[in-house]
């Protein structure tokens, strides 16, 4: 399953776009593409007893034109998208340069993604900013 929509609560607290930016972007890579923030205490102690099983709580900024990836560092992340980017941002997944999947999630709704698989994020127009949650593989 590319996407599961889990039902929990909404964090009762989280930061707007322009402080998350204020924040270290510790992104090793491309970070004109890419951000990945701390998330501040009051919010990684709400989140934790929901995620029990991970280990890292982040805010993370898209920027247009993210090429196709699998992310190196986790296999799944349970997102919460804050900013959605734009009109028709869409995740898509590939396998063999074949689309295989494609879907809009909406912002402010709880989902596990499968990020293990080749997949892209189409469409963002401005900035697509989520709080993800994860743990290393």
């Amino acid at each position: 399953m590319m996407i599961e929509f889990i039902d929990l609560p909404d964090p009762p607290c989280f930061l707007d776009i322009e402080s998350i930016k204020l924040k270290e972007n510790i992104w090793h890579r491309n970070k004109e593409k890419y951000g990945i923030y701390y998330c501040e205490d009051e919010l990684i102690n709400f989140l934790k007893p929901l995620f029990p099983e991970c280990t890292c709580f982040r805010y993370q900024v898209l920027h247009p034109n993210i090429p196709r990836h699998i992310d190196y560092n986790r296999s799944s992340c349970y997102n919460y998208l804050l900013q959605l980017g734009g009109d028709n941002v869409e995740t898509v997944w590939w396998n063999d340069n074949k689309e295989i999947y494609r879907t809009c999630i909406p912002e402010k709704k709880w989902h596990k993604l499968d990020v293990s698989i080749e997949h892209s994020i189409e469409n963002i127009e401005t900035e697509r900013v989520s709080i993800t949650i994860f743990k290393y593989k």
